[in-house]
């Protein structure tokens, strides 16, 4: 048979369970569920896989209009961000200044998630 962590306490002509002793202090006050579901995720190892997934809003708001406008798509795999764009002339300029928006990047997502960007 299981062990019952507590015991009766007279309360009247009933009984009140109480906890034995310590095991309510095991437990926390509830937790926010998007504190809970980060904890979830890093546990399972994903964190970064869900953070890659917010690059390519994080670009069209860092690039700004004409950057995005240019913009056909964005790939991340690896730590390495590829933007593909429709125009030569805005990859020859956004190449040459790469880790200026590396920074960028990294900056407005928090941490250091891209290591490289390619232009394409």
């Amino acid at each position: 048979m299981g062990r019952v962590l507590g015991h009766a306490l007279p309360l009247g002509s009933s009984y009140l369970w109480a906890p034995a002793a310590g095991l309510m202090s095991r437990f926390k006050r509830p937790s926010p569920l998007s504190s809970l579901l980060s904890d979830v995720a890093d546990d399972l190892g994903i964190t970064r896989r869900l953070d890659e997934t917010q690059i390519e809003e994080t670009w069209r708001s860092v690039a700004g209009v004409q950057s995005a406008r240019v913009t056909r798509r964005v790939r991340m795999s690896r730590g390495v961000l590829t933007v593909y764009l429709t125009d030569a002339t805005w990859r020859h300029a956004l190449h040459a200044q790469r880790e200026e928006w590396r920074a960028r990047l990294n900056e407005a997502l928090g941490d250091e998630i891209v290591s490289e960007i390619v232009f394409r």
